[in-house]
């Protein structure tokens, strides 16, 4: 089953390299189905542009994020990520968070992909 799947908030890496990896050896032995050919060259096409120097997947020698965050999803993700790590104090409710002046402060640190026409997140 495909796991590139664009319609998802988020698309945990460790997923991608585990099917490219099972695509490979389907390939390796011959038992490639109708679609996945395609599917493979998508997913290394997307692991190429995402590898760096350094990040939280290790994968055959280079480093690459551990999520993309789709764009539609990533002022919701930002929220709960700095609820989660506390940098978010509990407010009173009349106290108003300028949630695009964080989210703007906050993507310098990240950097985008566009997968079939869908931009993804990530640092």
């Amino acid at each position: 089953m495909p796991v590139l799947d664009t319609t998802e908030d988020t698309i945990e890496v460790w997923c991608l390299t585990e099917r490219y990896e099972e695509l490979e050896e389907a390939q390796q032995s011959g038992m490639m189905q109708p679609g996945e050919v395609e599917e493979m060259l998508s997913l290394l096409s997307v692991l190429d542009n995402i590898k760096s120097k350094s990040g939280d997947v290790k994968w055959r020698g280079d480093w690459y994020p551990d999520l993309l965050v789709r764009d539609s999803h990533y002022k919701s993700y930002i929220q709960e990520l700095l609820h989660d790590c506390g940098d978010m104090p509990t407010l009173p409710t009349y106290i108003v968070v300028d949630w695009d002046a964080t989210i703007a402060n906050l993507q310098g640190d990240w950097t985008s992909i566009d997968i079939d026409g869908v931009t993804y997140w990530y640092r």
